[in-house]
């Protein structure tokens, strides 16, 4: 059942897992799925993060505010709480160029990823590196990075230097 999400084109995003090791869990592992690591507020590895040859990208897993199964609000740490983050990025790329294929929605995830210190290319830890969310924006809308800002609210992406925001309902 899972596999024939992708034989209808839906790009899967999923988390590398906890276990601190270079096990290679599913569905993350699967090809034409996005795997996210996970780092904290410093930009390190998370201690629990899986590392290996699938993880795509990374996005912040440590000490996130969110709900917790009681029906309360707390904080919580895990590759689970960075996938949604690399998902919802996706679906503002969606959202704002919806002829972007999945091939192009991941080649803009991972090419407008930040490098950690030190790394070039793709490492395992990181994959491409720290999801980046305005420049992976501004790279779909053909914005010159340098010049332009851009600013994110729940329901709109604002465009600075006299360009119009832009709508970002769900359709």
């Amino acid at each position: 059942r899972f596999l024939s999400l992708l034989n209808i084109r839906v790009r899967v995003v999923a988390a590398s897992g906890n276990d601190y090791n270079t096990t290679a869990n599913y569905p993350a592992s699967y090809d034409y799925v996005i795997s996210v690591a996970s780092h904290n507020s410093s930009g390190d590895k998370s201690a629990f993060s899986n590392y290996n040859a699938y993880v795509d990208i990374s996005a912040p897993g440590e000490y996130i505010y969110s709900t917790k199964k009681d029906g309360g609000y707390g904080f919580g740490n895990g590759t689970s709480y960075a996938a949604p983050y690399v998902s919802g990025i996706a679906a503002m790329i969606k959202a704002v160029a919806p002829s972007k294929t999945n091939e192009q929605i991941t080649s803009i995830l991972t090419s407008t990823a930040v490098k950690p210190a030190g790394q070039t290319g793709r490492s395992d830890e990181f994959g491409y590196g720290y999801a980046n969310a305005p420049a992976a924006l501004k790279s779909t809308l053909d914005l010159d990075y340098s010049s332009s800002e851009i600013a994110l609210n729940y329901d709109r992406v604002h465009l600075g230097s006299g360009l119009d925001s832009i709508n970002l309902n769900a359709a």
